[in-house]
């Protein structure tokens, strides 16, 4: 098998990640930086070569998203304030199925990761906002912390399509970069030696 030279992997980023869309309150994070998703363990992996398909079971020990919060809360008048926060994610269970197609190029036989579905188990997360000793946003924050704290399974359900959809992508973008320069039979030498 030739060898590959893969460069370690950039942090993923969303540009935007809504956590709260309501007339009363909007919450975004930008820029939001994932790192953590390479760190995990495969707990299981099904496969069907017939069709090219893999189901894989794996789990994340923890994410960690870095980004600028936008906060804009109504109460009796307009609070708005940006910054910097983190939300960690711990033991995140993940359910991939990923489909492979063979394709003939220069009389060559190659294989390329032509469809991905990922589905992300998040139990619960930590929110934290960096430059909380700000003394002067201390009631903010309370009222912020308090709002998360008690709307986490909305936030999971908001945050998880998104995640999901940037990890997949960046999963095939990865899988072919490493499938373009190995050929079928490289990677599959048992497959092609069957008459």
């Amino acid at each position: 098998m030739p060898e590959l030279n893969i460069l370690p992997l950039e942090p993923l980023t969303l540009k935007n990640l809504t956590i709260f869309h309501t007339d009363n309150l909007k919450a975004h994070m930008r820029e939001v930086k994932i790192y953590g998703f390479c760190d995990f363990v495969v707990n299981s992996v099904y496969t069907d070569p017939t069709r090219h398909h893999f189901n894989l079971d794996l789990n994340f020990k923890r994410l960690y998203l870095n980004g600028t919060y936008d906060f804009d809360l109504r109460v009796l008048t307009q609070i708005t304030y940006e910054g910097l926060s983190q939300i960690i994610i711990d033991n995140v269970d993940v359910k991939v199925e990923l489909d492979l197609k063979p394709i003939t190029k220069n009389g060559n036989r190659y294989i390329y990761a032509s469809k991905i579905s990922m589905n992300i188990d998040i139990k619960d997360f930590t929110y934290k906002i960096v430059d909380e000793d700000k003394k002067e946003l201390a009631d903010f924050y309370k009222i912020i912390g308090d709002i998360i704290d008690t709307n986490k399974e909305n936030i999971v359900k908001q945050v998880e399509p998104p995640i999901e959809k940037e990890i997949s992508k960046n999963v095939i973008s990865v899988l072919n970069d490493v499938f373009r320069r190995i050929s079928y039979e490289e990677l599959f030498p048992e497959k092609t030696r069957i008459v």
